[in-house]
């Protein structure tokens, strides 16, 4: 029940991005996160990782694939975090 909640609640309207991911691969995905990542739809999202769409390294010297695992283990405990992507500009 608590799963399909989750997957309505990626298709509300909302100014913030919101991605479901699973495995390390993004699962769903609201409209704002196709406009924040510059696509033209969800496929170009979709059964990606969120270091496919980022820098090689963090600002602070890490690298991304090792900081979103490191993010996604603590977002999961219920801290939120930050994490910067490579977003394209317009």
């Amino acid at each position: 029940m608590e799963e399909v909640s989750i997957y309505k609640a990626s298709n509300i309207e909302s100014t913030n991005a919101i991605l479901i991911s699973d495995n390390d691969l993004i699962v769903n995905c609201n409209k704002e996160s196709v406009r924040l990542f510059g696509c033209n739809d969800r496929s170009e999202i979709l059964n990606k990782s969120l270091w496919d769409f980022s820098p090689e390294k963090q600002p602070d010297g890490q690298m991304s694939k090792i900081k979103v695992k490191n993010l996604i283990d603590k977002t999961s405990s219920g801290y939120p975090q930050r994490f910067y992507g490579c977003i394209p500009q317009n």
